[in-house]
């Protein structure tokens, strides 16, 4: 028989009992009901008893509780696992109380785990509580009730129950007070009337075991309780307190770690064991001083057989020089194990620093310590040194330079490093080569000194006379100042004051004239009756000119082979106002005023002859690779081939503005009055102007010879050419676009504007057309307000009227 049969036949069979309970007054409509009520649950017990889970995963728990106003069940019906362990309970509804499980699981215990390997169908079932019994709880818990023996059909008396005290998490039951006594639990009490109970239950109280392992001892202290003052949920501050020797490492058991103190929460027994471990004491010592130096690690006590890295370490200036105590050498770190006291003596010394000397000129630097030690090695740290500067005879001092400086003599230096000092002595009249105060040159001998000075400012402040170069240095002559290899970087401002009968002689060397090679300044130089010579880059006054040439002027010679000027043989830097009456005499790329340009001339002018043996020579510039403007050429010119009154070679982007050439040149092929040939690139000639007379066998014009791309433009001719081949009054041969401009068609004795080209652009006048008032007339296409100027001749260019 199944379980919902089972049940139903045994509330059939105790139906009547099962009304005694329900129903205390035996209502015969009561009762009717009642039997209406378990009739429909018998059928639908044995309802169930027809039914089965199919799902094999789980299966079905099917709980009540009876009578259902009796109390509740848990859990709710439903389908659970297969094989889950559940929990199932019973809890009373007022004046009930649990009796047992019935179906397929019985006994009274309550609540109870139950596994789910079938189908289960369990009531609950409960008891009319119908004993007057009044429990009362001291503490935190509960108690539960169970009926063991029911009272007798006739009397309410004598129903016995069993009770069961049930205490809260951390709390233990202590006994029985009231109607009932002892500690027994649980307990039975046969109800015979009005029955008073009490549990009383107390906080569990755990043991807090403190273990010492070493020497020391552990505090405890009380830092929060239970407001019911039960030990359990104490907290417990620990304090272990080392003996002397002795050192505090860590906690273990139910306390972990080295904090100290700790707090420790006692919900249960405690033991805890502090550990103190042996140790030994490291004093350490610095001489001489204390603030010679360090010993890390610090002084203290580190435990027994430890062993760790000792090390000396010296302050700024000091240096460490050995240990002694318990560790003697010096060795620095060293390894140290503490298996005793130890003391440690880390000796320092100062640390000496070398005064390093240098002379600048012709003197000498005595010392002398004004505090401090001086020792083989050097000036001790910190030691204050006084150092002055001996100037030889004919020298005197300028200044200090390195880690000293200005002009005090004698001065003062303190030793806190490696130093290094240089005394300046001057050959000089006076001043401390600065911009602001160059030093000042009076003769020559300081002319001559100003090579070993090649970063400093001079001023001359008195003409010289450099005559006794023509012999010096076996016929050779002036040493130029500053070479490829040292460059002279100062600044020479020759004060309007002249440098006469200069003379180089080295015709196989290169990079010379009174400067050989510059990249500072030379301003407001003036040199008459120069005489130089020299192979290649040569200039009156630089060979090579990477830095300012101005405000100057030369007159004289110079010779050499290729790239020779008046003033430079080469420019890469600028060269402004100033002035060449130089015969210029070389090979190839020989200019007036410089060999090559490739930056900058401006307001610069050749009044000397220029002659060249081969290519490109001009009245100005052999070569030009830059800007050229407001210059001028009114010298001679004889060369070869790209010959021109003011530029052999005017090449790629160079460029020519407001300038003339007024010198007759002659030369073979590609001759022109202000330029031999102008191509190679995309050069321009604007607003320029050529009057000298050009002869050449081939390409001959009175502007240009030869020009190739590039513009010409507002410029114009008068000159007479001479050519055999291809001559042309304004060009020889002409490819270039040429606007605005003209040539003199009368004087030139040229037929045509341009020997081969086409000479559009150009027009061509009888000499009155363009002299004198007559010129603004005719040249209409010329620019009479910012560029051009009517004078008795041709026209001449704003800047020429003062």
């Amino acid at each position: 028989m199944s379980f919902p049969e089972q049940l139903a036949f045994w509330f059939l069979n105790h139906r009547e009992k099962n009304y005694i309970y329900l129903n205390d007054q035996k209502d015969p409509s009561y009762t009717l009901k009642m039997r209406s009520s378990y009739s429909l649950l018998f059928c639908f017990l044995l309802l169930l008893a027809s039914c089965s889970s199919n799902d094999p995963k789980t299966y079905r728990l099917t709980i009540t509780p009876l009578p259902e106003e009796a109390g509740t069940v848990t859990p709710e019906s439903g389908d659970f696992d297969r094989n889950r362990q559940l929990e199932i309970s019973a809890t009373p509804n007022q004046h009930w109380v649990f009796d047992s499980w019935q179906g397929d699981y019985d006994g009274n215990e309550n609540p109870v785990v139950i596994t789910l390997d079938s189908d289960k169908e369990i009531a609950a079932l409960f008891i009319k509580r119908d004993y007057a019994l009044n429990i009362e709880v001291v503490g935190e818990g509960s108690v539960s009730e169970r009926i063991v023996q029911a009272r007798s059909n006739e009397y309410p008396e004598g129903t016995v129950v069993e009770l069961t005290a049930n205490p809260e998490v951390n709390w233990e039951f202590a006994r029985w007070e009231g109607d009932l006594a002892g500690d027994q639990n649980p307990a039975v009490i046969t109800i015979d009337g009005e029955t008073n109970v009490t549990a009383v239950f107390t906080l569990v109280e755990y043991p807090l075991t403190i273990n010492v392992i070493g020497e020391g001892r552990v505090d405890e202290e009380v830092i929060q309780a239970k407001t019911t003052n039960y030990p359990v949920g104490t907290e417990v501050q620990l304090t272990a307190i080392a003996e002397e020797n002795f050192i505090f490492s860590q906690w273990s058991g139910d306390l972990a770690g080295d904090e100290n103190p700790a707090t420790i929460l006692v919900d249960g027994p405690k033991e805890v064991t502090a550990t103190f471990l042996r140790t030994f004491r490291l004093n350490t010592i610095i001489e001489p001083e204390e603030d010679a130096g360090v010993i890390t690690p610090d002084a203290g006590n580190y435990v027994r057989d430890t062993t760790f890295d000792v090390q000396a370490t010296a302050n700024q200036g000091w240096e460490f020089v050995s240990w002694s105590g318990d560790f003697t050498g010096t060795v620095n770190p060293f390894s140290l194990t503490m298996n005793g006291n130890k003391t440690l003596v880390a000796q320092f010394r100062r640390v000496a620093f070398v005064l390093g000397t240098d002379i600048q000129g012709q003197g000498s630097i005595e010392t002398s310590v004004v505090s401090g030690e001086e020792r083989a090695d050097g000036f001790e740290f910190g030691s204050v040194v006084e150092v002055t500067a001996v100037p030889n005879t004919g020298w005197r001092f300028v200044r200090w330079e390195g880690d000293l400086s200005g002009n005090a003599n004698p001065a003062t230096i303190t030793m806190d490093s490696t130093k290094s000092v240089t005394a300046v002595f001057s050959f000089f009249e006076g001043g401390s080569g600065t911009v602001d105060d160059p030093y000042q040159v009076i003769n020559f001998s300081q002319l001559n000194e100003i090579r070993n000075y090649r970063n400093d400012h001079f001023i001359l402040i008195n003409n010289i006379n450099a005559s006794g170069t023509a012999t010096s240095n076996s016929g050779l002559g002036f040493v130029p100042i500053g070479d490829e290899d040292e460059p002279f970087t100062g600044s020479f401002d020759g004060g309007g004051f002249t440098i006469s009968d200069l003379t180089i002689n080295r015709p196989l060397e290169r990079y010379f004239g009174f400067f050989g090679y510059i990249e500072g300044t030379l301003s407001n130089v003036i040199l008459v009756d120069v005489n130089i010579t020299g192979d290649e880059r040569v200039g009156a006054l630089a060979g090579l000119n990477l830095g300012r040439i101005e405000d100057s002027q030369v007159d004289g010679t110079v010779n050499g082979d290729t790239q020779i000027g008046g003033i430079a043989g080469i420019n890469e830097g600028v060269i402004e106002r100033t002035t060449a009456d130089v015969d210029v005499n070389g090979e190839s790329n020989v200019g007036g005023l410089v060999g090559n340009n490739d930056n900058e001339v401006t307001d610069s002018h050749s009044i000397g002859n220029v002659t060249g043996t081969s290519f490109r020579t001009g009245g100005l510039a052999a070569e030009n690779t830059g800007f050229i403007q407001r210059s001028s050429a009114t010298g001679n010119v004889s060369g070869d081939d790209f010959t021109g009154g003011l530029v052999g070679w005017n090449r790629l982007s160079g460029e020519i503005r407001a300038s003339f050439a007024s010198g007759n040149v002659t030369g073979d092929e590609r001759v022109g009055g202000l330029v031999g040939r102008n191509d190679g690139g995309n050069p321009l000639i604007s607003k320029s102007y050529a009057t000298g007379n050009v002869t050449g066998n081939e390409a001959a014009g009175g502007l240009v010879g030869t020009s190739i791309g590039g513009a010409i433009t507002e410029s114009y001719s008068a000159g007479i050419v001479t050519g055999v081949v291809e001559s042309g009054g304004f060009a020889g041969r002409s490819s270039t676009t040429i606007t605005l401009s003209y040539w003199d068609a009368e004087n030139s004795t040229q037929a045509e504007a341009t020997g081969l080209g086409d000479a559009s652009g150009l027009t061509g006048l009888q000499t009155l057309e363009m002299s004198g008032a007559s010129a603004e007339a005719n040249m209409t296409d010329f620019d009479w307000v910012d560029t051009w100027r009517e004078s008795s001749g041709y026209p001449v260019l704003w800047w020429q009227v003062d």
